[in-house]
């Protein structure tokens, strides 16, 4: 059974981090390897796994320098892999939200053949031995990781800087928006969430609370994201049984429904990165003990 994504009080930072570190990407590597009944589950907990990994992997991002990016993309390249099938079966359920609220003669065509795209995505097993080696490289990585003295000093920094990085794309959000800037945002949102819930209640940055807004804030982005999957998948749809029509359609609703979701994202976004970035360090003082 794994491990918890937990910092233990009584467990020094540097060893906890690693221990965390080694043991999503053990996850990720059994996840993989289920039977194919259990692939689609697996390859969601995979993909879990390794979002919290590359985010425990920023801590360490000074002691390896250079290194950082490369073991960086190993996690990223293993993810990426497994992300065709979750993909198509996102935009299917985008689609078929959007009908729900507002029906369209013609949608269910054009959800129909998202469907078979997703059945076929599926159908295509991923490279789970290239996923595999991509993980066996990673878990050596973090097994060759230096035990920092100053780990809890190192947490701090990284818990700060996607602070720093996540506000800054909280300003862009509000001010231009864009496909592009929401899910650059997102990524700060997760680092910033997996780093929080390795010590939640400890500070007041990283209580319950703000835990569940960062959670509730990146399944904002995250919504936003699949549909501008969406809206770009329609736009490439051919008319078929006159169902060029109904793909404006969905693709105006998915439109219109990113808009809102970027306003509540932004709005949210207002409460959990309002300080500047000093004083939610200030509110992190006593976290970097390295007992």
């Amino acid at each position: 059974m794994p491990m918890p994504f937990r910092l233990d009080p009584h467990e020094p930072f540097a060893a906890g981090l690693k221990r965390i570190l080694m043991g999503e990407i053990a996850v990720a590597r059994a996840a993989v390897a289920v039977p194919r009944a259990e692939q689609a589950a697996g390859i969601h907990r995979a993909r879990r796994a390794l979002k919290r990994a590359r985010s425990v992997l920023l801590v360490f991002r000074p002691l390896i320098g250079e290194d950082y990016r490369r073991r960086r993309d190993v996690l990223r390249d293993a993810a990426d892999h497994l992300s065709a099938a979750r993909d198509a079966d996102a935009m299917v359920a985008s689609a078929q939200k959007l009908d729900d609220r507002r029906p369209h003669d013609g949608a269910g065509v054009v959800i129909g053949r998202l469907s078979r795209a997703a059945e076929i995505a599926h159908a295509q097993r991923p490279d789970t031995g290239r996923v595999a080696a991509l993980l066996r490289i990673a878990e050596a990585d973090a097994a060759s990781l230096p035990l920092a003295p100053a780990a809890g000093r190192l947490f701090v920094e990284a818990l700060g800087e996607t602070y720093r990085r996540g506000r800054a794309d909280w300003r862009k959000a509000e001010e231009e928006g864009g496909e592009d800037v929401l899910h650059d945002w997102r990524k700060r949102v997760k680092h910033r969430w997996h780093l929080s819930l390795l010590v939640v209640g400890r500070t007041a940055v990283t209580s319950r609370s703000i835990v569940g807004d960062l959670d509730e804030l990146g399944e904002l982005l995250g919504d936003e994201h699949d549909l501008a999957l969406l809206v770009r998948r329609l736009g490439k749809e051919a008319d078929v049984s006159g169902s060029r029509k109904a793909a404006r359609h969905l693709a105006e609703e998915a439109e219109r429904r990113r808009r809102k979701l970027a306003r509540r994202a932004c709005e949210l976004g207002a409460e959990l990165y309002g300080d500047k970035t000093r004083h939610f360090l200030q509110k992190l003082d006593g976290l970097a003990t390295d007992a």
